[in-house]
């Protein structure tokens, strides 16, 4: 009987078994890298889409606006920390302004020169919220710049210059 001899071929390990490894490896390093930095960048633009939906847009509105009704009007007084100290005659400015669908928010203070001015009585600001701030103050406001200071839903503070015409504002500019 003739047998037929049946051989293994030799395992060329380098070819056969390192570098397959190696490729899978390195290819799953670059795979890894490659989630990672998408992970990275959505998360960027999550933050970033949060933050945007956080920030309040609201405006002046005239004082004969139709959306400012008596009965449902909401006043924010400011006073002067410490205005007690002053005898001096104190000066006028009001705002009347409406919010946004978009979002909530808090003022915190406005800031005179070197005098801030908080609310009486801090409240949320709704959204579709029409309100007028209004605060007297005891500097000249002709070398002065009037901010006002806010948080957002994000509790991240926003600062917004007033621009004033006739001690009434006249528009707002995110600082």
């Amino acid at each position: 009987m003739n047998c037929i001899s049946v051989s293994t071929p030799a395992v060329n390990w380098l070819t056969d078994v390192i570098v397959p490894l190696a490729s899978a490896f390195i290819g799953g390093i670059i795979a890894l890298i490659g989630v990672g930095i998408t992970l990275y960048r959505d998360r960027k633009v999550r933050d970033s889409e949060k933050a945007e939906a956080a920030r309040p847009f609201f405006c002046p509105i005239d004082y004969g606006d139709s959306r400012i009704i008596p009965s449902n009007n909401h006043v924010f007084l400011f006073s002067f920390v410490g205005s007690a100290e002053y005898h001096e005659p104190l000066q006028h400015i009001q705002g009347n302004f409406i919010n946004s669908n978009k979002a909530e928010f808090i003022i915190e203070k406005i800031t005179v020169g070197d005098h801030c001015y908080f609310p009486l009585r801090p409240e949320m600001i709704e959204k579709g919220m029409a309100f007028v701030i209004k605060f007297n103050y005891i500097e000249n406001l002709s070398d002065s710049i009037v901010v006002m200071h806010i948080i957002d839903a994000n509790h991240q503070n926003r600062m917004y210059k007033l621009v004033l015409e006739y001690n009434k504002v006249a528009q707002l500019i995110e600082i």
